[in-house]
């Protein structure tokens, strides 16, 4: 039950994925409760993602295992349920590491006010502040386009002082806008490092792209 949700949210792909899922959670409740997981098929679905390379977007199929789409649907409904905006940074960092398997997981909003983008990780106790452009988290909230690069250490946009200040060795990175309603890019969701020295593949930047929503 949860994965015909969840497929349904990628093949419709509604403006609003959180009202979406809200509306259709609670249709199923009142109606049926929920499914149990091991109910659920073994086989992956088939669903939609979005090419990064020309910032435009197309269409091509990537098959997503049901666990996946299970995990995406209860990570989903975590976010969701939180209201307090510094909790729910903490989770959708949470949610992000355990999704795509990364290392460290970085969330930026952009503050109009100061015009800068402040910076939350899964390492860090205290948010730092970048500029617009800075760095490839700086070029994504200014192109809107997502950008997973295998190498960073061969992408002259990677700002490589970071690493050079705290000695950790950044591999491979996932990044990607977070947008309002309106379209507006209002903040970064970033992973940084696949696990087992792999690299960030399509299922991942369909997974998270929506909790980037």
């Amino acid at each position: 039950l949860a994965v015909s949700m969840v497929e349904a949210l990628v093949k419709d792909q509604p403006d609003s994925p959180r009202k979406y899922l809200r509306s259709m959670f609670r249709e199923i409740c009142v109606k049926d409760g929920y499914a149990s997981p091991n109910e659920l098929p073994e086989a992956g679905g088939m669903t939609r993602v979005r090419d990064p390379g020309d910032g435009q977007r197309k269409s091509r199929i990537v098959e997503v295992p049901a666990h996946h789409l299970l995990r995406l649907f209860d990570s989903t409904k975590a976010i969701n349920a939180e209201i307090v905006p510094k909790e729910t940074i903490n989770i959708i960092i949470q949610e992000t590491l355990g999704l795509v398997k990364a290392d460290r997981v970085s969330l930026f909003v952009f503050d109009k006010g100061f015009n800068v983008l402040i910076l939350t990780a899964s390492n860090m106790t205290k948010p730092i502040r970048i500029q617009p452009g800075q760095g490839i988290a700086g070029t994504v909230f200014q192109t809107g386009e997502v950008v997973n690069i295998p190498d960073c250490y061969q992408d002259s946009r990677f700002d490589q002082s970071f690493d050079k200040a705290t000695g950790y060795h950044t591999r491979s990175l996932l990044c990607m806008p977070i947008k309002d309603f309106e379209g507006a890019c209002c903040g970064v969701l970033q992973a940084i490092n696949k696990e087992d020295e792999g690299v960030f593949d399509d299922v991942d930047e369909l997974l998270m792209g929506h909790l980037a929503q």
